[in-house]
């Protein structure tokens, strides 16, 4: 399994939140406008990976993987530079971490990862879900996971924005 970085431009962050039946999208005005940021590069990558546990790309992109992938998601609409583009959070949250081959620090009180050096998975972990967040400590629960098939899929289109890491060696 794979971890996923963005590599695009960061443009805009903020807090969502999941409610039962959907996401949340109150704390965003009506009229709020998104916009990639043009300072560092023309670049607009196909994906966009935003607050680390959602991914906004275009519909008809997201579409292939829907199609081809199990993967369980809430979806909104947001318009950045007068594109229509979807975000969609990953719902799936599963127990996979391994506390014992991964490198850490948590927070005094033990409740939460302070720092994460290097991340892993259960050798033993399996699902057949494609892309998936981790439930075990709130700061996991912003990291998204996904599967070599779903890296494929995304390869095979020459789809751009992400970057992916093992998270099971």
């Amino acid at each position: 399994y794979l971890g996923l970085t963005s590599v695009g431009p960061i443009f805009i962050s903020l807090d969502l939140y999941l409610v039962d039946g959907g996401l949340d999208l109150s704390c965003i005005p009506n009229d709020m406008r998104f916009r990639f940021e043009r300072k560092k590069s023309k670049f607009k990558p196909d994906f966009v990976l935003f607050n680390n546990w959602s991914l906004l790309c275009k519909r008809e992109i997201f579409e292939i993987f829907i199609q081809r992938c199990k993967i369980d998601v809430f979806s909104s609409k947001l318009k950045i530079d007068e594109e229509l583009y979807h975000l969609f959070v990953v719902k799936t949250e599963l127990a996979a971490f391994d506390e014992e081959r991964s490198i850490f620090t948590l927070f005094e009180d033990g409740d939460n990862i302070f720092t994460m050096d290097k991340l892993r998975l259960r050798p033993d972990f399996h699902t057949d879900y494609d892309l998936f967040r981790l439930s075990e400590y709130y700061a996991l629960r912003t990291d998204l996971f996904c599967s070599d098939k779903f890296k494929k899929i995304y390869e095979d289109n020459g789809f751009t924005g992400l970057e992916f890491f093992d998270a099971s060696s």
